[in-house]
Parts: structure tokens; sequence; C-alpha cells
């Protein structure tokens, strides 16, 4: 191919880079960028490469070339500066090179050029050497077979449009351009400003690289265009080389890509808009738990002052009750007093279960563990209903299997209360016939523990198969007419079921219209190992009907509701006691500063001063350390019984009082006895 000297002319240079040598690749002659400054070559088409017997550009660049140039040669490259300084725009010189073991002698032409990299900007040589005609040859004839045999289109093109040379690649792809009268390069192109400023930019001598659509003989094309001004090496005229390969595959790929990554964005912008939804939603959720929580202890501190506030009244009906029961009363009067009584105790059951059930609503029942007698249980439960069972002329049977441990951990005051639920509600819906009270057990993987098996069977009423999933449902009860007849809440087998599942169990029923029914319970209880030495049981057994004579004890007693201080002090004189009964927590600690006393019973919920703090003041004192002390309270919970132990309570009681139970305390905390 002819000499570059008029491919950029000094006058009309701008500083290139090495991209925009890319043309001379294409040339099969050896030609390189020489950088005088540096002095080293800068670029290399790939005929200089293997002239120089370099593996690859990269290697031929990366070697020392500056202690190979002699003085003269140093001296020729500053002739070189001042020639092209002065207006020359080429030197053709013979020169030495050592490629090889032996020295080799080409013709060079050489340009000014002007590069650009991290160095900046600069003047060069830009050198083509004319190889021996041996060599030459053999090379043209590889360069025009390489030439043949590459995918990439190459085009050779006049100023004026017309083809001088196409690859094979490019024939196939843009056809043969042999037309002699069109601008083939301009028609090439489907955007008609591309060829003006591919034309304009290459005369300045850069070099144009951009991605634009080609009519090619398949349709609109993307191509990948590379073109560079050059001299046609047969007419020795400027041409346009240019070089280009299919991207439309690649563009597509992008485009899914780009469209991709949009879709990607607008997930990431909807996956935020959802994390803020979150976030709000937690900060919903936070602000509800709170208000629940707030709500929840209102509800509690509600209970417990519906609770306190309701059984202080029922204690002064019962124990007033229970007063003029004791009185000289004749036949009528003490038949309806006998009927209050009835009544009263009758509203304080209806009152237990809807506190009992608003509690488990609210998860506030607590479940006790302690260790307790089954047997026991059910002695105090065939005490307290066999008296019904006697009047409606029903039998009551109670049958525990000797397997049962004597002794099991749990809640024992949970555990009657749902043998008593189960028992009353037999008796109540049972004619005639009996009742039968049934207790045995099934082990367990753990060995500590059983499941207990309860079965209530009784010869009553029945229940309709319809209302049987309704049996346990709040307020809920089989019929109207059921409801009329026998009364009642409907709440007593909803507490049935919610205490058995508390206590890891659960509750079903098999009944038959005027045959009978059979409640059958299942609790998980550990098995126990009996009271501990000195330990008193919160809910101690009942007392006989026995006279109760503690005659000579001395007793301090406060509350703040008149009729519970009546009921106390006309129970306690009654029983021979001398009573101090005062108002509030701090008369108490005063009055035991006064006197000295056997026996305090303390109200838990005093105004001022309350039940807990004058049970501590009480404690402070010397003479009161070892005084026996009994908490009275309308609301025991264990968590409750715990503070008011570690106050230094010997003994909590509920409210109302039993006098019965208040006096079985009062004989065991001070070992009096009756007679």
């Amino acid at each position: 191919m002819g000499s570059p000297q008029h491919c950029v002319p000094l006058a009309k240079q701008s500083a290139i880079t090495r991209d925009a040598l890319g043309v001379y690749g294409l040339l099969t002659t050896p030609v390189w960028v020489f950088d005088i400054d540096f002095l080293r070559k800068w670029w290399a088409n790939p005929p200089a490469v293997r002239l120089w017997q370099a593996d690859s550009l990269e290697e031929l660049l990366a070697r020392d070339f500056s202690q190979d140039i002699s003085d003269a040669s140093r001296t020729r490259l500053a002739n070189y500066r001042l020639r092209f300084a002065q207006g020359e725009t080429s030197v053709s010189e013979r020169w030495t090179f050592y490629p090889h073991s032996e020295p080799m002698t080409l013709e060079c032409v050489c340009s000014p050029i002007y590069i650009r990299d991290e160095h900046g900007e600069r003047l060069a040589l830009l050198v083509e050497a004319r190889t021996p005609t041996g060599v030459a040859e053999s090379t043209d004839r590889r360069h025009v077979e390489s030439l043949r045999h590459c995918s990439e289109m190459v085009s050779l093109y006049t100023p004026s449009g017309q083809v001088l040379l196409r690859n094979p690649a490019a024939k196939r792809t843009l056809g043969q351009g042999v037309s002699e009268s069109e601008d083939l390069f301009a028609s090439l192109f489907f955007d008609k400003t591309i060829a003006p400023e591919i034309r304009h930019t290459t005369a300045k001598g850069e070099a144009f690289v951009d991605e634009v659509e080609v009519m090619t003989t398949g349709g609109v094309r993307w191509h990948r265009i590379n073109a560079h001004q050059v001299v046609d090496p047969v007419s020795g005229e400027p041409a346009l080389l240019v070089s280009q390969h299919d991207v439309s595959d690649r563009r597509a790929y992008q485009h899914k890509l780009e469209q991709a990554h949009i879709k990607l964005e607008r997930r990431s912008e909807d996956l935020k808009s959802f994390a803020r939804q979150i976030d709000m939603a937690r900060a919903e959720a936070v602000r509800l738990r709170l208000r629940a929580e707030a709500e929840s202890q209102a509800k509690s501190e509600f209970l417990a002052t519906m609770s306190h506030e309701l059984r202080t009244p029922m204690t002064g009906v019962l124990g007033m009750a229970d007063l003029l029961i004791d009185t000289e009363l004749n036949d009528e009067q003490r038949e309806l007093t006998q009927h209050l009584r009835r009544s009263a105790v009758g509203l304080l059951d209806h009152l237990n279960d809807i506190l009992d059930h608003a509690k488990i609503e609210a998860g506030k029942l607590t479940l006790e563990t302690v260790d307790f007698s089954p047997r026991t249980v059910l002695n105090d439960v065939r005490r307290l209903l066999g008296s019904v069972a006697w009047r409606r002329n029903i039998e009551l049977l109670f049958e525990v299997a000797p397997t049962v441990p004597m002794w099991l951990r749990g809640d024992p005051r949970r555990f009657q209360q749902i043998l008593i639920n189960l028992v009353g509600n037999a008796l109540k819906f049972t004619d005639h016939g009996e009742v039968r009270v049934e207790l045995s057990h099934k082990p367990t993987t753990n060995l500590r523990r059983i499941s207990l098996v309860g079965s209530v069977s009784d010869t009553g009423i029945g229940i309709p198969q319809e209302q049987i999933a309704r049996m346990f449902v709040p307020f809920e009860q089989a019929t109207p007419a059921t409801s009329r007849r026998f009364g009642g809440t409907g709440l007593g087998l909803a507490i049935v079921q919610q205490l058995c599942e508390l206590m890891g169990g659960r509750i079903e029923v098999e009944s038959q219209e005027s045959v009978g029914s059979t409640f059958r319970f299942y609790l998980d209880l550990e098995i126990g190992s009996g009271p501990r030495t000195g330990e008193f049981p919160v809910f101690p057994a009942h007392a006989t009907q026995e006279v109760v004579t503690l005659n000579g004890l001395r007793v301090l007693a406060a509350d703040d509701n008149a009729v519970t201080r009546l009921l106390l002090q006309r129970t306690l004189s009654a029983w021979g006691c001398t009573a101090e009964v005062v108002e509030s927590g701090q008369e108490a600690v005063e009055a035991f500063a006064r006197n000295p006393f056997d026996l305090v019973v303390l109200d838990m919920h005093m105004p001022g001063l309350n039940g807990i703090e004058t049970t501590k003041c009480l404690r402070e004192r010397t003479a009161a350390r070892k005084v026996p002390i009994i908490a009275l309270t309308a609301d025991l919970q264990p968590d409750q019984k715990a503070s008011f132990r570690q106050a230094g309570a010997n003994v909590c009681l509920p409210k109302p009082i039993d006098r019965e139970l208040l006096a079985v305390t009062i004989q065991r905390l001070t070992r009096v006895r009756k007679r």
C-alpha cells in the first residue's frame, strides 16, 4: 500500500489517541507511531508487530528501545523536529533496525503526528516501512486472504461515495456496490445526516466511531461504524475506509436489559413504597399494641376495682345473714334469713362467674402451682353440694381410681371450681336418679406428669345434639326454655372449658335427650409430693359445723368498709375474742403501738396506707414480727398473693368473708382448739 504521508497533514491535524489509528491495522505494510519524547513505540499495526517478532502489541509497546538508539539516531530525530516545524509533511529515509539477531535496513516514510495519552499531547512520528519485495508480496497475500475470510465488513469508498472495495462479508450484507452514478456510501445509512457527518469528521483526520442504522440486503440493521480517511493504494487519492459489524442483536438484548432495568427500578420503588407501608403498619401496630396494653391495664384495674366494690357489700350481706341466723329467731324469721343468705350466695356465684370470664378474656387470670390432694378436693365438693343432692333426692356418687396419685401439683381452687360447676350443672338438670363423679388418669411420656381424667355423669334431661356445639359459648344455654326454667348466666361451662385449656387440657361432652349427659375433662398436671413442713394452704379445708371459741384472743382488725368492720367486730366478739376494729392502716399501726395483739386481720385495699404498706410497717416493729397477719382481699390472684406474702402476711383469704374458713385459719395460726 502507498505512503501515509497524506493521511494526517500537520497543518490540519489534532492530537489523536490509539483508537483513531485502527484503520492502519488493515495496511499490509508495517506502520507504527514512534514517541519522540519518550523514545518508545507508542502504537503499531499487526505487520509491524510481526516485523519486530513480538507476540502482541502490548509486548511490543512494553519493550525498552531507548537503550538501542544511537547518538546519531537522536540527532536525526532532533533534525526531524526542525524540518517539521519548517513545514515539511514527510521525510523518506533508510533506517536500519534490529528486529532479529541480524540488522534489517528498510525504506521508511516518517510523517509528523500529534498524539494524546495520560502524559499529555506531543509530537510523534508516523512511520511506514517498505519491506523487501519477497516479504511484502507474501505479506500482501496473507492480508488479502485474511480480508477475504474476515467476518467483519470492510469497504473502501471514494470521496464521492462510489465503492472501491468490499470484502466478501460486506458484499453479502451490503451488496456488490458497482454503480458509478450513485453515492452508495450515503445510501448506506437510514439516517441521511450520517454520511455528511462521517465525511466531515474524517476530513479533519479524526476517526468516526458510532452505532447507526444501516440499509442492508436484509433490511434496516444496527451497525457499529469505524471510519477513517486513508490514501487509495492504487490511485494515491484520499479514500474512506469503513469497517462495520452488526450489533442489532446486542442492541436488542441491551434494550431488553434496559426495559428489565426500568422494571427493576419500578419494582424497587414499589418495594420501597411497600417498605414504607410496612413501617407505617409497624408503627400503627406499636400504637395499637400500646393502646391495647393501656386498655388491658385499664380493664384489669376496672376488674380489680369492681371485684372489690361488688364483693365488699356481699361480705356485709352474707356476714350479717350469718350473724342474724346465730340470734334468737322464730321459725318464719329464720326461714326468711336462710332464703336471704341463699339468694346472696347465688348472686355471689353469678358475680364470680362474670368476673372470672372477664379476667380470662383479658388474659389476667393466672393459675397457682401448689401441692394438693385431689381426694380432699372431691370431699370438699361432696360437702358443699351433698345437701343440694339430698334435698332433690338425687344420689351423689364419688369414685377415685386407686392409681390416681395422692398428691398433684397445680391450682386446687380452679380444679375445685371445674368440679363444682360440672356437678352443680348436673344436679340442676337432673330430676331423679344419680350424679356420678369419677377420677382416673392416663400416663404421659413425662414420668413426672399425668393426664388427670375427670368425668361427671348424670341421668338428667340431656342435651339436644344440635345444641351441643353451643354448650361452651359464653352466655349461651341449650334453649330459651331451659334458661327460663333453670336460670343461670350461661358462663359456667365456658369458664370450665377455658380453665381446662389453661391447665393444658380439654373438655368434651356426650349426651342423649331424656337419658343423661357425661362431661369428661383432661388436665395436664405434675405429680406432687405433699405440702412442705410449715406450709399453710391458701384455701384450707373447711371446718365442721362445730361451735368456735377463741376466748381471750386479742385481735386487731382494719377495714375501710363500715359494714365489714361491724361484721368482723360481731364475729370476733361472738367467738370470745377481744377485738379492736379500726378503719385505716395508719390507725392499725397506731393501735399496735399502744397495745399488744395476738393476731392482725387487714383489708389489702384501704385508702391511704393500704394493707401491704401497713403489713410492712408492722413487721418493722419488734413486737409484731412474729404476730400472725391475715390478709383479706376481694380480688385474690397468685401475683397479688405473692406480694402480700412478700410484705409479711401469713395467709390470704378472699372476700366475701367465709366465717368458717376464717375460724379455721385463726385456729391454725394461733393453735386454738375448737370445743
